[in-house]
């Protein structure tokens, strides 16, 4: 017969546990509640799981551990930084919940609603949720990882694109016509991140020994630009001074501070004044390219113009070809990773795999229309 289903005047379902007896010999029990009888019994099953392997258990919200959580998540100040961004969105939707109430179901619904993002994104994310909850197993918090199991899909994947040969030679060839010329080369030329292109000053440029330290970087906290150390520790890296690169910074005067400035020549030092300069750089551009002069003051009536030629460079896919770069100048992977920067080689290997892949395409197509000549002749 099955047990009769407790629910108690205050609408809420009862399970009581027996877990030991007082000095007189009467029971004492420990009462479980729930909106239903089966929450109310699994918290009590989930009770007892913690007891077997002596866990205490926590009643801190997902907000108070990831507080925690954070301080130690890493030594590196900015992947810090990066843990706390993605901790945010998990916290937005799940921070009120006691840790030991997340359940597998919560966290399946936390990854559709991040569906929507680049394959990236939701890898970092995915990467830094899963942490959140296996530290908190491993400080016997909570009995089991919710994370385990649950599929994280994405929106997108390798959106970023190696530039053409055009594209590159138009921003070597007119890196100084606008103040983001600068930054421009030196993630294509460097495979330098934004943040670290920001941070470089000339003196981390070492033009007798044909070398880039790069030790540091810019990130934006509330649009503010803070310094602090780069992504990873595989960051801090020192980066080949290609000829054509040294040719160019060598035009510049004075070769002191920043190498990167904004609109007035100070540094810059707002997430939106990047992007008024990049927006700003990337319309100079597409005026050169149509044979106009770069800047054009007034209302533009003609940018619709489905002949116009068209420059549309975001700033991740002039690293992305330098990667490239580095892959057909025969550059080694595990090489490769250290100049990038990469903390994993997967994210190296990535490209290179699919560089090889595109290579080996073209060489079956090759070989299919020689096969094809060779029949003709025959």
């Amino acid at each position: 017969m099955a047990a009769r289903k407790k629910k108690r005047s205050d609408g809420r379902y009862e399970a009581t546990l027996l877990i030991g007896y007082n000095e007189k010999g009467k029971p004492i029990r420990k009462r479980f509640y729930g909106k239903s009888q089966k929450e109310a019994d699994r918290k009590k099953r989930d009770y007892q799981d913690m007891q077997a392997i002596g866990q205490k258990g926590t009643d801190d919200t997902l907000n108070a551990w990831v507080k925690k959580w954070l301080v130690t998540s890493s030594n590196n100040e900015a992947t810090r930084k990066t843990n706390a961004l993605y901790a945010k969105k998990l916290c937005a939707a799940l921070g009120d919940y006691k840790l030991g109430d997340i359940r597998t179901s919560d966290i399946k619904l936390f990854a559709q609603s991040m569906s929507r993002y680049s394959f990236s994104s939701v890898k970092k994310i995915k990467g830094v949720v899963n942490k959140i909850f296996q530290d908190a197993v491993n400080d016997r918090l909570i009995v089991f990882n919710p994370t385990s199991g649950v599929r994280w899909d994405y929106a997108f994947k390798g959106s970023h694109r190696a530039l053409e040969g055009w594209e590159k030679a138009l921003i070597v060839e007119h890196h100084q016509v606008h103040r983001a010329g600068r930054w421009a080369l030196l993630m294509l030329l460097a495979g330098l991140r934004r943040g670290e292109a920001l941070a470089l000053q000339w003196e981390d440029i070492d033009m007798e020994n044909n070398v880039i330290h790069v030790t540091k970087a810019i990130h934006f906290e509330s649009n503010a630009a803070v310094v602090s150390t780069t992504k990873t520790e595989a960051g801090v890296r020192d980066v080949p001074l290609l000829p054509q690169l040294k040719a160019a910074l060598s035009l510049y005067e004075p070769r002191t501070g920043p190498v990167c400035l904004g609109a007035t020549g100070s540094p810059v030092s707002t997430e939106a004044a990047f992007r008024r300069g990049w927006e700003g750089y990337l319309s100079a551009m597409e005026n050169i390219l149509n044979d106009e002069p770069p800047f054009r003051p007034g209302r533009r009536s003609d940018l619709d113009d489905e002949n116009r030629k068209k420059f549309a460079v975001r700033t991740h896919d002039l690293r992305h070809t330098f990667c490239t770069m580095l892959y057909n100048a025969g550059v080694g992977l595990k090489e490769a990773q250290y100049i990038m920067g990469h903390a994993d080689s997967s994210m190296t290997m990535e490209v290179y795999t699919h560089l090889d892949e595109a290579k080996l395409q073209s060489a079956a197509s090759i070989l299919t229309k020689y096969e094809d000549s060779f029949a003709e002749i025959i």
